[in-house]
């Protein structure tokens, strides 16, 4: 075992490696990322700029972090060992699962439709 990490993971959320760094999300939607060589920490205790629940998965493409809140919420953390959301966008409508990518496409599944967004 390289390194461990003991704090910072959710109960439903899985973490995600992305690039150079592993990235903890709980359900609360707290932040921390972790140098994935070292486990050193980069940063810990982000927030989304509103309080969210997650109940889906971050996923990751195009040097950004994609995390869909309860509420609707996709929240676009930019990867790196700096915290820094550049994007918030919302579907005003409930989601209880993971962001999916296909096609050139971000696929997700609201309580009552589901959404297809890109070209």
């Amino acid at each position: 075992m390289a390194w461990t990490y003991a704090k910072g993971t959710g109960y439903v959320v899985s973490n995600i490696l992305y690039g150079d760094y592993v990235y903890l999300l709980t359900d609360a939607g707290i932040v921390t990322c972790l140098d994935a060589e070292t486990g050193a920490v980069q940063y810990e205790g982000t927030r989304p700029p509103v309080a969210s629940h997650f109940m889906g998965s971050p996923v990751a493409f195009g040097g950004l972090i994609a995390m869909t809140s309860e509420e609707g919420d996709t929240f676009m953390l930019k990867a790196g060992p700096k915290p820094e959301i550049v994007a918030t966008n919302s579907i005003d409508e409930p989601v209880y699962s993971s962001a999916a990518i296909a096609n050139g496409r971000i696929y997700l599944r609201g309580e009552k439709h589901l959404f297809a967004i890109g070209k």
